[in-house]
């Protein structure tokens, strides 16, 4: 038995070396010589003898195959040229049948110490190569390359996207053989992923490596490129090296980077489209007319010109850049805001280099903006501007825009900011505007610009303008805009918060106006003579004027029939000459001549002057002169016409208009000779006093005067120093010498806006009242108001308490104006409208020349109310 046992274990071992000799004998079979020893197909033939001449044969015999195990198939995939799946599974049958052949199973050739992984026996620099990779996934290695179709649609919508890239380094062939067992995801697609991969490590890795070598022997290392391929893994480090965008560049520098990857035609569209070297920005039908193609052609083209750019430069530092060009925008900005509606035109202005990128990065001009400003309600505000401050000013901007009539002056308003933080406040948190220093609701046109200019010319004059003198001072600074009298009229009436007319064509600044903006330095250029159609009512006024010398309204009016062209109205007569001073001169109160008479002090010595030398005009001349007006008031009011008076009294007049005339004489300035100045003296000191009485009763009850008369008196008053009855009457479009003027006289004086003057206290009401600062203050006060609300009411709050105070004033400040005089204007019967009084005026008055005035007024109102409603329309 024990020789048996022996026998048999002979046997067992003869066997085992007898199949120990065959297994060594087919593990040493190269793989190369199997194939070239059997009949397979062309495909396997090639790639195999190409593998083994290019060294790039993964397993070199057939027991390296064996020990890779399943991974062989999947490295063989994507090692060797065209070996596909097919290919692959041919080759594992040809294995497995030269192993049956032998009598052999695979897994009695597989020995433990088989396919030896290329990253070697270095762990720790294997940590530090991955350390660097870290975070990286296959969608950064896909970012900003050109991806097949198949791979995108394997990866994209699958968690395989976002695994680290690294497992395709580490995990060697069973990560490969893992990713072809995926649908629709074949060898092509793994050899175009691990050079994706490839690439994205060699772009990685160049960041923190400047040596080629080093970076070679990495990538070479984390790859296990074998020796034979290392000059082609060069050549491929230095084609990823060149595709990488240059270092330290800017934006200009980056696009021409990106630019190669675009064809001809597309370079060319989007140069012409973005205006590239200084040329205009063309249109889609202007290029496609070069091309002869249609505009949805050139759109298409110029999309996908814009989509290369975007996978080029995607992963690369655009948007870095960009933040960086719009922090350059707002240094370069003349001021730190943007308002929205001009973003259009700013996009238009934006280099070409610069508008190009933000198409590519996909960003829109508010989107860019946001990256170093503040987005606000309309626009943007620079991170150098105080963002809360703008958006609290615009609060309250919004709220004044609500409250009370515009435009206004940004002065008047007396905001506590800069005027940088106003500006942003405007445009970027209000739908208002700004210009030359007026707060707007809307852009202003043609009128609008016109009121705050004239507005301007009156603040800078400080004191009251006729339309006259207003046109003039207008034309010289402002010669881009030709208007009318009547354009001027209609402007100042539609805005009465910025206007006061104080009397007929005689005009006041409500409010200051803007501090920093002067009017333009412009000379005044003599007006030249327009012609003037003799046919038209001024026409024949200045025909009826040379042959008559100076003459009363009246007279025209009475001799209209004879003077004017048939279908002329004798109503326009007064107003047409009130309305033309370049044409007409008023001399005397209703009294006018043309610039040309002589009005000299020899022809008012010696001409025969029946205009003048009539009562109404001596006792007009004697009111006005003991009320304080001064010389000039009108052109005839000289002492020279003031001696011809006083001789023709002393013979023609009653007895109480000469005897005040002597009293109010300036016999010193008469251009008489001496003997005649005494005679005059010794008449004046015996004969002299002051005993004409104002015509006409006061109404009764008398009518409260409006706040803005009050207005106009204290503004008045302030800057002439005092305030006459005669002024006021004026100021309320009646007769000169009417007595219905004292009331406002008494009103000023019960509120402390002028005093008492000197003298006989039946005289004090027709004597000029000098002003107190207390006028000033006043006028302040009620321009405030009007310009909050464009009117002034007695039932606002300053007119309850201006009641009382005057209610309250006692009899020291009142003098001849009684406190029942006072209550009886606050009386309820003192409600009566200026028109009620007006009209009774009419009735009585036989002043033809203010009748005509007054109708003159209610019908220009009427004409004014048509015109603003038109201008409003307009507007």
């Amino acid at each position: 038995m024990e020789q048996r046992a022996a026998e048999i274990d002979h046997i067992d071992l003869a066997d085992s070396a007898a199949n120990a000799e065959a297994v060594a004998a087919a593990r040493a079979m190269s793989i190369e010589q199997l194939v070239a020893q059997h009949d397979v197909s062309v495909r396997l033939r090639n790639t195999i003898e190409r593998g083994v001449l290019e060294g790039v044969m993964p397993c070199i015999t057939v027991g390296d195959y064996i020990d890779a195990g399943p991974s062989a198939r999947a490295t063989f995939m994507t090692a060797l040229w065209a070996f596909g799946k097919g290919t692959a599974t041919e080759l594992e049958a040809l294995i497995s049948s030269f192993l049956a052949d032998a009598s052999l199973a695979p897994r009695d050739c597989r020995q433990e110490s088989g396919f030896v992984c290329g990253h070697g026996e270095d762990p720790m620099r294997l940590d530090t190569l991955l350390g660097k990779l870290a975070g990286l996934t296959y969608a950064d290695a896909m970012r900003g390359q050109v991806v097949s179709v198949r791979l995108g649609n394997a990866l994209n919508g699958t968690i395989l996207v976002d695994n680290p890239l690294t497992e395709l380094l580490v995990g060697g062939a069973a990560s490969r053989a893992e990713l072809l067992q995926k649908q629709n995801f074949g060898r092509k697609s793994l050899v175009e992923l691990e050079a994706l991969v490839q690439g994205e490590v060699v772009r990685t890795l160049v960041k923190s490596c400047s040596d080629p070598a080093i970076l070679l022997d990495d990538c070479a290392y984390l790859f296990g490129t074998p020796e034979a391929r290392r000059l082609e893994l060069a050549n491929r480090i230095l084609d990823v090296i060149a595709a990488c965008p240059p270092r330290d560049t800017d934006l200009a520098g980056l696009l021409d980077w990106a630019m190669p990857v675009l064809e001809a035609r597309e370079v060319s569209v989007l140069h012409r489209r973005y205006g590239f070297d200084g040329a205009d920005v063309e249109t889609l039908e202007e290029i496609s007319a070069t091309y002869s193609v249609t505009r949805e052609r050139i759109r298409q083209i110029e999309a996908k010109a814009l989509r290369k750019l975007s996978a080029k430069l995607d992963g690369t530092p655009l948007r870095a850049l960009l933040a960086k060009a719009s922090e350059h925008f707002w240094d370069e900005r003349a001021v730190p805001f943007l308002p929205a509606h001009d973003s259009y035109q700013i996009r238009r202005e934006l280099p070409a280099q610069l508008s190009l990128a933000l198409d590519i990065a996909g960003l829109s001009l508010g989107e860019w903006l946001s990256q170093t400003s503040v987005a606000m309600r309309f626009g943007f505000v620079a991170n150098c501007c105080d963002a809360e401050a703008v958006s609290a000013l615009g609060a309250e901007l919004r709220r004044i825009a609500a409250e009370r009539p515009l435009p206004i002056a940004l002065d008047d308003l007396a905001l506590d900011h800069g005027a940088t933080v106003i500006a942003a406040a405007v445009c970027v948190e209000t739908e208002l505007a700004v210009a030359d220093g007026y707060l707007l609701l809307q852009r202003p046109r043609a009128r609008l610009r016109r009121m705050t200019r004239l507005h301007r010319l009156l603040c800078a004059h400080g004191g009251s303008m006729s339309l006259y003198e207003l046109e003039d001072a207008y034309t010289a600074a402002f010669d881009d805009d030709p208007c009318s009298l009547r354009d001027f009229d209609i402007v100042m009436d539609i805005a009465p918060h910025l206007f006061l007319e104080v009397e007929d064509g005689l005009w006041l600044a409500v409010g200051n106006g803007p501090k920093d903006h002067p009017l333009p330095q412009a000379l005044a250029v003599p007006r030249p003579a327009e012609p003037i159609d003799p046919l038209t009512i001024a026409g024949s006024l200045l025909d009826a004027l040379h042959s008559r010398g100076p003459t009363p309204v009246v007279e025209l009016y009475r001799d209209a029939d004879s003077i004017l062209e048939p279908g002329r109205s004798r109503n326009s007569v007064a107003p047409v000459m009130v309305s033309r001073p370049d044409l007409f001169l008023r001399v005397l109160p209703g009294v006018f001549a043309l610039h040309d008479h002589r009005l000299d002090e020899a022809s008012l010595l010696a001409a025969d002057l029946p205009y003048l030398l009539n009562e109404p005009q001596a006792r007009a001349y004697a009111f006005a002169r003991k009320a304080g007006e001064p010389w000039g008031t009108y052109r005839l009011w000289t002492p020279a016409a003031e001696y011809r008076l006083c001789t023709w009294a002393r013979f023609d007049a009653p007895a109480q208009l000469y005897h005040s005339l002597l009293a109010i004489a300036s016999i010193d300035l008469w251009p008489v000779a001496e003997t005649v100045r005494a005679d005059w003296r010794r008449l004046r000191a015996l004969q002299g006093r002051f005993e004409i009485i104002v015509s006409g009763k006061i109404p009764d009850p008398e009518p409260r005067p409006g706040l803005d008369r009050l207005l106009a008196a204290c503004r008045i008053a302030r800057e002439r120093g005092d305030l006459n009855w005669l002024a006021i009457n004026r100021m309320m479009g009646r007769r000169l010498d009417a007595a219905g003027g004292q009331g406002l006289l008494a009103l000023m004086l019960a509120l402390d806006c002028v005093t008492l003057p000197e003298g006989q206290e039946g005289e004090l009401p027709l004597l000029a009242h000098p002003a107190t600062d207390r006028a000033q203050v006043l006028a302040d006060d009620l321009a405030q108001l009007r310009m909050q609300t464009g009117n002034l009411d007695w039932e606002s709050a300053l007119g309850q308490t201006l009641r009382s105070e005057a209610m309250a004033a006692g009899l020291s400040v009142l003098g001849w104006a009684t406190p029942d005089r006072i209550a009886a204007l606050f009386g309820e019967a003192s409600a009566h409208t200026i028109e009620t009084v007006s009209a009774a005026e009419d009735e009585e008055d036989d002043d033809l020349f203010a009748r005509l005035m007054r109708e003159h007024r209610r019908t220009a109102e009427v004409a004014r109310r048509d015109a603003t409603a038109e201008w409003l329309l307009d507007e």
